[in-house]
């Protein structure tokens, strides 16, 4: 790792290297302190990959993507890559407090975290380390704004911390603020490449998925997937991509990739689906769908999306029963998300009647069960 840092901002930076002399040994140890302390989240309780999502609808409407993950189940970026090296009275208390809310925040104790890297901060007020673990806090508590100007200040406090950018990035991406998002992402990975090259990039692929320039998304995917080809969600991010292009074949290979990586990747499995029925390989669509299910039993888009299968082999029963499973679980999504789906299955049964005219009779049955948008 490089460029971490050049100049000395304090007790509270944690990344410091002198460059005339301590390249080296700066190296050695920042790759070191990066095994010993990978992200700043909550170890995770499951091999949860990404947050629930949809998959895109055959006419390529885009559609919320998961963020690219640090960990198995958090959105949230590392606080610091680097353990402190100095050993002054000083650092070793706000080493301490660090450690302390580190600690408090992995299980999730929000508030005790937050009291600890406050006192940080009131030893060093200009701590960006601490400025920065304070807006992952705010970040995970949904306070965007609080976090923006936290990181903000981290940015100020020293120019060249690059987790700091990358988590102003990740959450002006929630705000929809794309164009400040990608400048930040794009900024970690000039700072850190090594560190931020999958993460960045992930995340600017999947902004630029949102705002449908699909071509510009799966560059930045596979330059995600060229830093780091192990994490299954970059691989799933670039199958909808190419599913929002209609271009099945290649989104079956990236989720069979994804799946590969991560097997309870219960997300990947319904998008496979849904891939292998725009295909014809309805079986497998099966197939795939009870593993999502199986895996998540209370999502409602692998029913519906089987219901699609279902109303393609002529199966008129299970089309039915599918729409009520799937009626029973959608509160599990957020209300947005529930909007999306109901639109998004409209669509294909739409699309299904007009290219199926002596089954409307069945789509508008089925139409009826579904609330009007």
């Amino acid at each position: 790792m490089t460029n971490f840092n050049t100049k000395d901002n304090g007790p509270g930076n944690s990344n410091s290297f002198n460059t005339k002399g301590m390249i080296a040994l700066g190296l050695v140890l920042a790759v070191a302190a990066i095994i010993a302390i990978y992200f700043f989240t909550r170890p995770p309780s499951s091999n949860e990959v990404a947050a629930p999502t949809l998959a895109p609808t055959a006419a390529g409407a885009t559609v919320p993507l998961p963020v690219i993950s640090n960990s198995a189940n958090s959105p949230v970026s590392p606080v610091s890559p680097v353990k402190p090296q100095t050993t002054s009275p000083d650092q070793a208390v706000l080493n301490t407090l660090f450690e302390t809310g580190l600690g408090h925040y992995q299980a999730g104790a929000y508030e005790e975290a937050l009291n600890s890297f406050n006192e940080m901060l009131a030893l060093d007020p200009l701590n960006a380390r601490a400025l920065d673990a304070r807006g992952t806090i705010l970040t995970d508590q949904g306070k965007l704004e609080q976090a923006i100007a936290d990181y903000t200040k981290a940015i100020e406090a020293d120019p060249l911390y690059p987790p700091a950018y990358y988590n102003r990035g990740r959450v002006y991406g929630l705000q929809k603020k794309y164009d400040q998002a990608i400048a930040d992402l794009r900024k970690s990975f000039e700072l850190a490449p090594f560190f931020f090259g999958y993460r960045a990039h992930g995340n600017i692929g999947r902004i630029y998925h949102q705002q449908g320039e699909y071509d510009k998304a799966l560059e930045a995917f596979a330059a995600a997937i060229s830093f780091d080809d192990s994490k299954a969600d970059t691989y799933y991010l670039r199958g909808e991509t190419y599913t929002a292009m209609g271009n099945y074949e290649a989104a079956i290979s990236d989720y069979e990739a994804a799946i590969s990586r991560f097997s309870k990747y219960h997300q990947a499995y319904q998008s496979l689906g849904y891939a292998r029925y725009k295909t014809g390989q309805f079986e497998q669509a099966l197939e795939s769908f009870d593993k999502a299910i199986e895996l998540s039993p209370t999502s409602p888009t692998p029913h519906f999306y089987r219901m699609l299968v279902y109303l393609a082999t002529n199966q008129v029963d299970k089309t039915k029963a599918e729409v009520a499973q799937g009626m029973e679980t959608i509160g599990a999504l957020p209300e947005e998300e529930q909007a999306l789906l109901f639109k998004r299955i409209l669509g294909d049964l739409e699309s299904f009647a007009q290219e199926n005219p002596a089954q409307a009779k069945d789509v508008e049955a089925l139409v009826n069960l579904i609330p009007p948008q």
